[in-house]
């Protein structure tokens, strides 16, 4: 089987997606959000219970600290992933996966690998993309759009998740 497809930024989102659970990540997001609410409460309840005028001077880090959190996870974070992204240097790259019996090969930008089944760790899915994990931080990520028909979506699956265990 050959698969043909362009590497683009929603292939690598998806390997970051696939690095932990759905559900620790929404744990972790309902958590964040909770400290961020808190933080802001607490400096509003700071600010209208002092004897006088507003208390700004001990409201301030609570409001400060809640402001970072929201500045690191929806400025800093998604700008990380693009830079990071850009270093890769593998936007618009066409991308070659052979697949048979004893491993896959894969070429892209010159450079040529070859994987025997036993060199990936587990295999994982998300809604658009299959992820065959060398590592627990490093896989080979393939979109579902690169194949022509769900047919052979399904049987690429159905293959790999013969040769790979899913993940735990």
């Amino acid at each position: 089987m050959e698969i043909n497809y362009v590497f683009r930024f929603s292939d690598y989102q998806a390997i970051i997606s696939g690095l932990s659970r759905w559900g620790t990540r929404k744990l972790r997001l309902w958590l964040l959000t909770l400290a961020i609410l808190a933080n802001y409460v607490i400096a509003l309840v700071i600010m209208l219970t002092s004897d006088s005028a507003p208390d700004y001077a001990h409201a301030w880090p609570s409001a400060l600290f809640a402001t970072v959190m929201l500045i690191w996870i929806f400025l800093f974070v998604p700008w990380l992933h693009k830079r990071n992204y850009r270093k890769l240097k593998l936007d618009g790259k066409e991308m070659h996966i052979a697949i048979d019996d004893s491993g896959l090969t894969t070429a892209q930008q010159g450079i040529e690998g070859k994987f025997q089944w036993s060199a990936f760790t587990r295999f994982s899915r998300s809604p658009s993309h299959a992820l065959l994990w060398i590592n627990k931080l490093q896989a080979l990520v393939i979109p579902f759009d690169a194949f022509t028909s769900e047919a052979q979506r399904d049987v690429f699956l159905n293959f790999i998740a013969s040769k790979v265990p899913a993940k735990q």
